[in-house]
Parts: structure tokens; sequence; C-alpha cells
């Protein structure tokens, strides 16, 4: 598959999810969890997603992966705590920052061939990552049983100049 590396400046989103820890295998059973969790925990305070589901990865091996799960949120929402301190659920933020984006259509098993074409980009643009990747999953396996349908956002943040 070819990709289109665009360079987008991002505004800072917040976000509301939950931190875990998996591995290669177990990504698909994370998110069956966490996403209803988060989703019935916004849904008890009112608050909407403000965009599709999210997941940022910190550190990514086959045998361990960081990463937070979660929705993009509007910054205006009821005047309560989003995410108590007491509660597995954490409000957090992506942040404003110049980003290498790609789309990538199709299975996720597929999806390494779109951070490849990031990496080559950001070598032969002389450029760096400067935080976490994320994924925004803007057709989900939620949203259809058709596999080739599902549109998947990679986002790298860039080192600032």
């Amino acid at each position: 598959m070819d990709y289109d590396v665009t360079v987008r400046q991002l505004d800072q989103q917040e976000v509301v999810g939950i931190r875990t820890t998996a591995t290669q295998d177990t990504i698909g059973e994370q998110f069956a969890s966490i996403l209803p969790e988060v989703m019935g925990y916004l849904g008890e305070k009112g608050i909407l997603p403000d965009g599709p589901p999210f997941a940022r990865y910190f550190e990514f091996r086959p045998d361990f992966v960081d990463m937070e799960v979660g929705f993009p949120i509007s910054s205006i929402h009821t005047g309560e705590p989003v995410a108590p301190d007491d509660q597995r659920i954490v409000s957090d933020e992506l942040p404003e920052c110049r980003a290498a984006v790609v789309e990538h259509r199709g299975s996720y098993q597929a999806i390494h061939g779109a951070y490849m074409a990031i990496e080559e980009w950001m070598k032969s643009s002389g450029e760096e990552a400067g935080g976490a990747p994320w994924e925004v999953y803007v057709v989900a396996m939620a949203d259809t049983e058709d596999v080739d349908a599902l549109r998947t956002e990679i986002v790298q943040p860039l080192k600032a100049d």
C-alpha cells in the first residue's frame, strides 16, 4: 500500500482514557474492555466524545506495549472534574504540535506499513519524532464489519525546530 505523509499543525486536544500495558497479542482485548468503560464513564458525566477513539503508544515492543486508549472531549464540558484521582480513567491531553500524519486503510494487522512510511519520510525530510505517536480510529471495527473499510490515522508528533 502506498502512503502519503502530510504535515499538520495540531491543536492541543483534551482526552479521557485509560493508560495500561499489554502485549501485541492482547491489544484487541484491551480495546474491547477499555473503550466501553471510558464511554460509560463519559455517559455518567453527561459528556459526549468530540471525535473517534484514539490510542497513544508510549512504548511498543512485541512483548510489551505501554498505551493510552480513550476519546477526545471538548474542552467545554460540565464543571465537574472529568476524571477523579481515585478512578482508573484519567484526563489527559494530546499535545499541540506539528505532526506527520498518514491514513491507513484496511486491517490493523497491516498498519506497520504506515509507520514505516512515516519513518522513511522523516529520514528523507530530516525530521525527528517529537513524542509518542497515536492512532485515531476514524472508521473502526465498532463501525463496520468490512475490514477493508477500516480507516486509521497515524499521527507522529515531530520535534520542534
